[in-house]
């Protein structure tokens, strides 16, 4: 039995020597319910809590329909104290990972790229095809508010 319980003792130990220890990073996105990918692998919908360790480095992904994929990272930061021990420096309990919380700001694929030749032209349609987005179920209230203002924001020179 002793056997055992050293051998999680030593088992848990060693994850996180290697990786460090747990902190809970805070994903939002704007608009909500983004899909979330952490190193490839999907982890739900924003905003939601995600545990990951203090001595390694993630790439977030958010990929919602209607918007642009948006990648960020996560790595850890040393927060070293006056202070410290050898222990708490090799299983990570210095770093803190950053950006926490990290609010992934999705753009719409509406939102034009370059400049047109006639842009009011440009943004009555790209809003028509908003409107129509809307009409058709293909997305919420929430998603053609932040659709909207972004298109504005696009076509308005004293925002650039």
């Amino acid at each position: 039995m002793a056997a055992l319980v050293g051998f999680v003792i030593f088992t848990s130990g060693c994850t996180a020597w290697r990786e460090g220890v747990q902190q809970d990073v805070v994903l939002k996105s704007e608009p909500a319910a983004a899909n979330v990918y952490i190193n490839g692998v999907e982890v739900g919908q924003a905003p939601l809590i995600a545990t990951m360790r203090t001595k390694n480095i993630y790439v977030v992904e958010f990929k919602k329909d209607g918007f642009r994929d948006l990648e960020a990272l996560v790595s850890p930061i040393q927060n070293l104290p006056f202070v410290r021990t050898g222990l708490y420096t090799d299983t990570g309990r210095y770093n803190k990972l950053k950006p926490n919380p990290l609010d992934g700001e999705l753009i719409a694929d509406l939102v034009p790229t370059t400049a047109s030749v006639d842009p009011y032209a440009d943004l009555s349609a790209r809003m028509r095809q908003l409107d129509k987005m809307l009409e058709e179920d293909k997305i919420g209230q929430a998603e053609h508010k932040v659709m909207s203002q972004q298109l504005i924001d696009a076509y308005n020179p004293d925002k650039k």
